[in-house]
């Protein structure tokens, strides 16, 4: 395989996880589901629910929001580290560096 063909998988490897990544919902939860938090692979929410109760205590209404969010972004991470693996294999991108060590 020369260097046009491994930059032209490349590139369509890159399209391919754009979609995906785009087309993602992963579901997190807080306060025992008093709020739940769909975001896609892009990390961009994409659905915000919250129990009526929670909103008589906006302190606990904004902690249980950062702590879905945060969790989110948490989730999101994961899976896309599993789907990149998937698409290469099992190669894991982030021992790049330790090569040239």
């Amino acid at each position: 395989m020369d260097f046009q063909e491994i930059m032209k998988k490349a590139q369509q490897l890159q399209s391919q996880m754009g979609t995906d990544l785009a087309n993602m919902a992963i579901e997190s939860t807080a306060g025992g589901g008093a709020i739940r938090v769909v975001m896609n692979g892009v990390k961009e929410v994409t659905k915000l629910d919250i129990s009526p109760e929670l909103t008589q205590d906006p302190e606990m209404l904004a902690d249980m929001i950062q702590a879905a969010l945060n969790r989110a972004y948490s989730d999101v991470d994961q899976k896309i580290k599993e789907r990149m693996s998937t698409m290469l294999g099992g190669f894991d991108p982030s021992t790049i560096s330790n090569l040239f060590k």
